[in-house]
């Protein structure tokens, strides 16, 4: 969360309204020397330039111990240098002096707390915010937001859920970044993204004995000398969907192709059309089990926010239906989406639902009437204030796969497993494949297998 520059503009501009008769100083009361180094600091301040500013700003206090305005400025240096405990110590002085300096201090205060998990601390200060009935607003609003995701993020983690990643090891990530996995329905066959540099392709992986394979360049004609990215497959592994960005004769900055594979070989990718891209960014896609529902993320309008989860059905003739928005979208950001093999459990990232902060992962469930139900916070720390990203289950139902870039990994961001924890888990369901042969011939055929429940006969 960036400190907002608009409430320190506020900031300075009241402070000189507020210091008749106070033991402190301003730009406008401090001794001429304070106030050069002052204004040389928020020269340096403005253009970057933190730790310059800071020496100036360390040369203004120690001239006056009380200049407060120098005091602010060196706070919001040091947040832009990511030094949140120095700048909740500013912050922290200039409340020490005069609590009723400006009601923002404690606005502000909560942000730096909130950047180093000082999430209880986080809360006072906001509310104390709140507590004096600040006539802005927007100001209001904004730290009425702020303190639902305080208050949550306190109680998440004094909370956690259980959460142990594995990275996956050498044969998957590299010191290249790995992200954005899928995985076939059988947990046989692990796709995801690589980039090496600027060039982003697929990589594709599977599992023998229990061991995932070194992992191998796709190859054309998926992979090019554009990037490739954001993909889901169907459960047999036979049809893909992914995203592709600035092509020729594309509809939009970002759009979903597909291939189909065939004998072992992919077909030429084709755009899933104008039903499903437009001008503005498709990407992110999800295939149900059976291959017949697409869900994705978009930043079309007609949607809540600024990027929203969409779902689409195939029709008979193949193609997929004019997408609709669904009804966990909010005002922020949904997306990577993921449709598990139960086809009723959505797991998603939102910065719209109330959370760590950020970007977190959630979880729905379909209901009967076809909407889906209330949001679910994943919880601490598999969500953090941090943003998360994508995350995918295997059939199992446990085995959940996602990219991090944490320490201790091969790379920049590297792919992990962890045990999805049992109240988050979706329903476990089963795969069954084979191969039916002519009784006579023992040539492979093509066939359809009906199971049929026992008891009820369905």
């Amino acid at each position: 969360m960036k400190l907002n520059i608009y409430i320190i503009g506020l900031l300075l501009l009241s402070a000189t309204a507020l210091t008749a008769q106070k033991e402190y100083v301003t730009k406008t009361t401090a001794h001429k020397k304070a106030v050069k180094a002052y204004q040389e600091g928020d020269m340096y301040n403005s253009s970057r330039q933190y730790v310059k500013a800071i020496e100036f700003f360390d040369k203004a206090i120690k001239k006056e111990p009380t200049f407060l305005d120098a005091y602010l400025l060196r706070a919001d240096s040091y947040y832009s240098m990511k030094n949140y405990g120095k700048a909740e110590v500013d912050f922290e002085k200039i409340i020490e002096v005069d609590s009723s300096y400006n009601p923002r201090i404690y606005y502000v205060v909560a942000i730096t707390e909130y950047e180093q998990n000082k999430f209880d601390e986080a809360v006072a200060h906001i509310q104390q915010f709140l507590d004096l009935n600040y006539p802005n607003k927007r100001l209001v609003k904004m730290a009425e937001k702020q303190l639902e995701t305080y208050e949550f993020a306190a109680n998440a983690m004094a909370n956690p859920v259980p959460f142990n990643p594995q990275n996956m090891g050498e044969n998957i990530n590299s010191e290249m970044p790995e992200y954005l996995p899928t995985i076939t329905a059988d947990g046989e066959t692990l796709l995801f993204t690589r980039r090496v540099g600027r060039q982003e392709d697929f990589y594709i992986s599977v599992k023998k004995d229990g061991v995932w394979q070194m992992a191998e360049d796709l190859g054309p004609p998926i992979n090019t000398y554009e990037n490739e990215g954001a993909e889901t497959i169907s459960a047999d592994g036979k049809f893909l969907v992914y995203t592709a960005c600035n092509r020729p004769r594309d509809y939009g900055s970002c759009d979903l192709y597909f291939s189909v594979n065939k004998n072992g070989k992919w077909s030429k990718p084709r755009n899933l059309g104008r039903a499903i891209n437009t001008e503005h960014w498709e990407s992110q896609p999800s295939l149900s089990a059976d291959g017949n529902t697409l869900y994705f993320s978009s930043g079309r309008p007609g949607g809540k926010g600024g990027k929203d989860i969409w779902v689409s059905t195939r029709q008979k003739n193949g193609r997929f239906s004019k997408p609709v928005s669904i009804n966990i979208n909010t005002k922020g950001n949904e997306s990577s989406p993921f449709i598990h093999s139960d086809s009723e459990t959505l797991y998603f990232t939102s910065t719209g639902h109330i959370g760590m902060g950020g970007a977190d992962l959630y979880m729905s469930k379909k209901q009967a009437d076809g909407t889906w139900s209330k949001a679910i916070n994943l919880g601490y720390p598999i969500n953090s204030p941090s943003n998360e990203g994508a995350l995918i289950i295997g059939i199992d139902a446990k085995t959940a796969y996602f990219a991090s870039d944490k320490d201790g990994g091969f790379g920049a961001v590297d792919l992990y497993s962890f045990e999805m924890p049992k109240a988050l888990r979706p329903k476990p369901v089963t795969y069954v494949k084979g191969i039916v042969y002519h009784a006579d011939t023992k040539k492979k055929l093509e066939g359809d297998v009906v199971i049929t429940n026992l008891e009820t006969s369905d």
